[in-house]
C-alpha cells in the first residue's frame, strides 16, 4: 500500500486475521499506536520506488542513490524490483487497451463502514481479465494468492469501481526475495462472480467484529497483531500447549517445558511452536512499549541492543580484495562476507578491516534489571526509536 495513507480499520492487509478473529479489532484499539518496524519501512520505501518507476516509465535502476521513505535505493533493492516491474511491463504490452492503475484507491464502505484500501496495481481491461497485483518486499513470510483475502479485498473493490463486465479475476503476488517453488511471481485465477460472493463473506465478518464481547481465535494469523502480547486467547493457547503454568515463578521451574514422547506428540509440538513464538514476541514488543511510554515495569529496563559490523562501502571491499590478490571464493560466496570473516585471511587482517567497516547502534531492546548493560533513558529510546523506524523485514 501507497506510504502515508491511514488504513481503514477494517483493512486489507490486516483481513486474515480479522475475518478469524473479530475481537482482535477491538483488542488492538486498547494497545494503541505501535512504532513501524523497520521492515514495514523499508517496504514502504520500495513501494515508492515501484509506483515512481510504473507512473514515470522509469527503471529502478535509474533511482539507485535516491532516498525514499529515508532509505536509498542500492542495487539490492533495484534488482528486486525490476522483476516486479517487468512483470508488470509484459502484461500491459500484451494488452493494448487496458487500463493500468497504480495506487488504486477503492472504497468498500457500500458494503460495511471503515472499509476501503488501496491495491498496488489493478490491470482492468473491458469485457477481458481483470489483474490484481501486490508487491510483497518482505522475505520471511512467503505470501500465497490463492484464496488471499486481502487480494480478493482489492479484487472487490476493484470490480465495483470499474464494472466493466469482467468475468475472470486473476490474483498476483510479486515477492522478489521470498523463496518460494513455483517462483517470486505466483498467480491465481478465478471469477468475478466468485469475488462478488466471497465480498458477502467479508462483510459477514465485518459485522461480527463490532459485535460485544466478539470472539478471538488464535493461530498463525496472529504473527502481525499488535495485541498478541495481551491476548488471552493466545495466552490460553500456548498455556495449553506448551503445558506451562503462568502462576508459578519461573525461577522454580525445574523443568518447564515437558519433551514429547512420541512422534506425534512431537508432530503436533512443532506446529504450535510458530504461534508459541509470535506470542512471545507479542510480549516483548507490549513491554518494550510500556517502558517507551516512560512506564514502570518492575525487573526490567531498556537497554542498547548488540550489533554487527557492517562495511561502509562494499565496492571498496571488493576492489580491495582484488588489489590483495584475495582468492574470490574467500571473500564472497553469494555475496560478501562479514568484517569478521574477512580479518581472519591473513592477507587482510583486523587493521585493514577496522578502516573498511563500523559499528551501527544496536536496536533498543528489554532486559532484566541484573542485565551488565546500562539502562537507557525513555526519552532517549523513544529518540532512537523514531529514527530507527526508517532503517531495515513476511
Amino acid at each position: 500500500m501507497a506510504a502515508n495513507k491511514e488504513h481503514a480499520t477494517l483493512s486489507a492487509s490486516e483481513s486474515e486475521r480479522w475475518m478469524v478473529c473479530p475481537g482482535s479489532i477491538a483488542l488492538i484499539a486498547k494497545v494503541g499506536k505501535v512504532p513501524s518496524s523497520a521492515a514495514a519501512e523499508e517496504g514502504t520505501a520500495a513501494h515508492e520506488v515501484a509506483a515512481l518507476c510504473l507512473t514515470e516509465g522509469l527503471s529502478p535502476v535509474d533511482l539507485i542513490g535516491r532516498m525514499f521513505n529515508d532509505f536509498e535505493v542500492d542495487i539490492d533493492m533495484a534488482e528486486h524490483l525490476d522483476t516486479y516491474i517487468e512483470y508488470i511491463a509484459k502484461l500491459i504490452s500484451a494488452r493494448p487497451d487496458a487500463t493500468l492503475y497504480v495506487e488504486h484507491l477503492f472504497d468498500l464502505s457500500w458494503l460495511r463502514p471503515e472499509m476501503w484500501g488501496t491495491n498496488d496495481v489493478c490491470i482492468s481491461e473491458y469485457l477481458g481479465e481483470l489483474i490484481v497485483i501486490d508487491l510483497k518486499f518482505g522475505r520471511g513470510v512467503i505470501v500465497d494468492p490463492k484464496e488471499n483475502s486481502q487480494l480478493l479485498y482489492y479484487a472487490l473493490g476493484a470490480l465495483q469501481s470499474f464494472d466493466d463486465e469482467t468475468e475472470t479475476v486473476r490474483l498476483v503476488i510479486v515477492q522478489p526475495r521470498g523463496r518460494h517453488s513455483a517462483g517470486p511471481i505466483r498467480e491465481w485465477s478465478t471469477t468475478a462472480q466468485y469475488v462478488r460472493d466471497w465480498g458477502i463473506q467479508l462483510g459477514l465478518a465485518a459485522d461480527k467484529t463490532r459485535e460485544p464481547n466478539a470472539a478471538l481465535q488464535a493461530g498463525e494469523h496472529c504473527r502481525f497483531c499488535n495485541a498478541a502480547g495481551i491476548c488471552p486467547q493466545l495466552k490460553q493457547l500456548v498455556q495449553t500447549e506448551a503445558n506451562i503454568d503462568f502462576a508459578i515463578e519461573p525461577s522454580t521451574l525445574v523443568d518447564p517445558l515437558p519433551v514429547p514422547t512420541n512422534i506425534q506428540e512431537l508432530t503436533r509440538a512443532l506446529d504450535f511452536v510458530p504461534v508459541i513464538d509470535i506470542w512471545c514476541k507479542g510480549v516483548e514488543a507490549m513491554g518494550l512499549q510500556l517502558l517507551n511510554n516512560q512506564q514502570k515495569l518492575p525487573g526490567y529496563k531498556l537497554v542498547q541492543g548488540r550489533a554487527n559490523r557492517k562495511w561502509t562501502d562494499e565496492d571498496a571491499v571488493i576492489k580491495l580484495m582484488k588489489k590483495l590478490k584475495v582468492e574470490r571464493s574467500k571473500y564472497c560466496s553469494e555475496k560478501l562476507k562479514s568484517p569478521a570473516q574477512l580479518e581472519k585471511l591473513s592477507a587482510v587482517g583486523k587493521d585493514t578491516v577496522k578502516e573498511l567497516c563500523y559499528k551501527p547502534e544496536g536496536k533498543i531492546t528489554i532486559a532484566p534489571e541484573d542485565d551488565a548493560r546500562p539502562a537507557i533513558a525513555p526519552q532517549a529510546a523513544v529518540d532512537f526509536l523514531e529514527g530507527a523506524s526508517a532503517d531495515p523485514a513476511a
